[in-house]
């Protein structure tokens, strides 16, 4: 529904007879009805509730009373007695029982539009419905003695009584009397921003949170843009909005082929192309050349008059040399140049058995490797050994010396041949293979599914899935020590089959486990689970 704004106005008190009848239990109330455009609301139907609240505005309800069926008048003004309406709640069943001398009274407006109340404000009471209280003063008192008549006197001057009030903006003035300055009652508006909202305020009376005159909760369903469609400029947010055309502003740019005349329509602008058009032949191509090498002539296309660049000059060869090497002599030649003799750096190796000296020709001292030689029992295929493992110790030996031990073996392999029915479909769940084919070092707990590494080192894990089942969108993972270590892979669809390897860094006691998110299906699948120590 659209939103509307109402401006309050409190037009009165309840009438005050100063007869032998009581004071009638009323407050006038007036408002206008307008749209969000401020076009008043005519002839339309709406619900007020007025709220009487006693010492804040958020204090003790005393009384309120609902007005239902109201009908705004052709202006969009409604107006209503507080007092005469229907009593909904509150600590008084009657506007009379409102004790307002006890303390400050608020009065709180609430309007139905359609499905529900909007609250259109809280404002304070002033000095005017308090005239209500005034009716305890039309209450007989007890009546005294008869006191003496006393003399009748003179007639006055009935024209001396006749007085002026006059006010000049903020003084209140009786002819023959004295002044009352009014600018203390003079209220003005603020606008007071703190973290809660806006509030609209009025000075020596309440505020309003400006946010609660959004009827439908949304602050930018308001805000408004402007679109075109097919030439139409309109604005957003309003169905009854008015559309411009724009064809006639929409122009065309139109070249002339024959005149070579370019026009803009709707307007007489024109420009002349003609110095900017093709050549004569109207051929756009035929002006691209290129390089062109005939025998030794360098030529460029599509000019006869071309007279080209001869490049023979740069064909003698006179700098072509070749390099030879005579190893009768020793000498290496260039062909056209000199020739040098590289005897001195020929160099042969020579070995004297008798002194066991090896030497080099053109080096004077020989290098003795008598202590070289062999061992004394002049067997040269004893001192030869071999590395042998075992695999019950996993020990490293070589022969005639000592031995090394590797460690434990570690290793596991456990196959997973049923597949679960779980209940909640993109959850994760331990993929436990619980029948084992090994388990060396037993550092595999078919039961968890876990392998917890006995020993420091480096191990590599693999694991082998089947998606069995309907669902795709799996992910295999891999946990370690209970978090997310890598995952492995993920999209797996329904009926694929993997098989991944990991190379993990492992300290002693570290416990790694493989984890299947199950994706849009129900099933663990099946698979294997394995892995082993490298070193």
């Amino acid at each position: 529904m659209r939103r509307c704004l109402f401006v309050f106005i409190l037009a009165g008190l309840c009438a005050i007879s100063f007869g032998q009848g009581s004071v009638p239990a009323g407050i006038h109330y007036q408002a206008v009805a307008r749209d969000s455009y401020g076009k008043e609301l005519i002839n339309k139907d709406i619900d007020v509730r007025f709220s009487i609240i006693s010492e804040s505005p958020l204090g003790t309800l005393v009384y309120q009373e609902l007005h239902s069926d109201i009908t705004t008048s052709k202006y969009g003004v409604f107006s209503l007695v507080i007092g005469h309406g229907t009593p909904t709640g509150g600590t008084c069943s009657d506007l009379s029982q409102v004790s307002w001398a006890d303390a400050l009274h608020y009065l709180k407006v609430e309007v139905k539009f359609a499905n529900d109340f909007l609250d259109m404000g809280t404002m304070q009471f002033l000095s005017v419905p308090y005239a209500l209280y005034a009716q305890k003063s039309l209450e007989a008192g007890p009546a005294g003695p008869k006191g003496d008549q006393g003399e009748k006197g003179e007639p006055g001057d009935p024209a001396s009584d006749d007085q002026t009030l006059s006010f000049d903006e903020n003084t209140l003035t009786i002819s023959g009397g004295n002044s009352v300055p009014l600018s203390s009652l003079l209220q003005t508006l603020t606008i007071n921003k703190t973290a809660e909202g806006n509030f609209l305020g009025i000075s020596r009376g309440n505020s309003v949170l400006l946010a609660t005159i959004e009827a439908d909760g949304d602050p930018k369903n308001e805000l408004q843009d402007l679109v075109i469609s097919s030439d139409k400029l309109k604005i957003t947010n309003n169905t009854v909005a008015t559309e411009w055309d724009l064809s006639p502003y929409r122009q065309t740019i139109s070249l002339d082929p024959s005149t070579r005349v370019l026009s803009i329509s709707g307007t007489s602008s024109t420009v002349n192309l003609s110095e900017l058009k093709d050549d004569a032949d109207a051929d756009a191509t035929n002006e691209i050349q290129d390089i062109l090498l005939t025998d030794n002539l360098l030529t460029v296309t599509k000019n006869s008059s071309s007279t080209g660049v001869n490049l023979s000059k740069y064909l003698d060869n006179t700098d072509s040399q070749q390099l030879t090497f005579n190893g009768a002599n020793n000498t290496l030649s260039i062909s056209g140049g000199n020739s040098a003799d590289l005897s001195k750096f020929v160099q042969s190796l020579s070995f004297n058995t008798s002194t066991n000296q090896l030497s080099i020709s053109n080096v004077a001292t020989p290098v003795d490797l008598s202590s070289l030689k062999n061992d004394a029992d002049a067997d040269p295929a004893n001192e030869i050994q071999q590395l042998t493992y075992s695999e019950s110790t996993n020990s490293l030996s070589i022969t005639n010396g000592n031995t090394v031990s590797l460690g434990a073996m570690v290793a596991f392999r456990a196959k997973k041949p049923v597949s679960e029915t779980v209940t909640t479909f993109m959850s994760d769940y331990d993929f436990i293979a619980g029948n084992i084919d090994y388990n060396d070092g037993s550092g595999y707990n078919s039961s968890t599914g876990v392998f917890s590494a006995p020993a420091t080192g480096i191990y590599t894990i693999n694991i082998s899935y089947n998606a069995t089942g309907t669902g795709d969108s799996r992910v295999l993972k891999v946990f370690l020590n209970g978090s997310l270590y890598e995952i492995l892979n993920n999209g797996i669809t329904t009926g694929s089959s993997i098989t991944r390897s990991i190379t993990m860094k492992l300290s002693a006691g570290d416990k790694v486990k493989p984890i299947i998110n199950v994706g849009t299906g129900f099933e663990t699948g099946t698979g294997s689970f394995s892995g082993f120590r490298v070193y």
